[in-house]
């Protein structure tokens, strides 16, 4: 809740439907708003919103992120603002990737936060 602007319309998209479920689920625990909020990337596409939260969160490789189509595709639904999570030391494991080289330019210019 604190990452997302006061009163601007949200949605969090992840690449896994049992991410989803699960993020979903953890919205609802924590008494957040969660109908209509927490979509897999593929049923977002060619929708928009103001802020979009990307959930690119992994134990072990790339999986969807190495498809760069399919994480462009997530990357360019915010209208205002878009807020990654996910593993730093992982997208830039795989710098030839779109998630590798959208990770290194964030380090560079100390937009990557805890």
């Amino acid at each position: 809740e604190r990452l997302v602007p006061s009163g601007r319309p949200w949605k969090v998209l992840s690449g896994y439907d049992a991410q989803r479920s699960k993020l979903e689920g953890a919205l609802r625990a924590d008494g957040l708003p969660h109908e209509d909020a927490v979509f897999n990337i593929d049923t977002f596409q060619g929708r928009e919103e103001a802020v979009v939260v990307a959930s690119l969160v992994r134990v072990k490789g790339l999986g969807f992120m190495a498809d760069d189509r399919r994480l462009n595709v997530m990357m360019t639904r915010c209208q205002e603002a878009l807020i990654v999570v996910g593993s730093l030391p992982l997208a830039l494991s795989h710098p030839s990737t779109l998630v590798g080289r959208l990770a290194a330019m964030c380090a560079d210019k100390g937009l990557v936060g805890v």
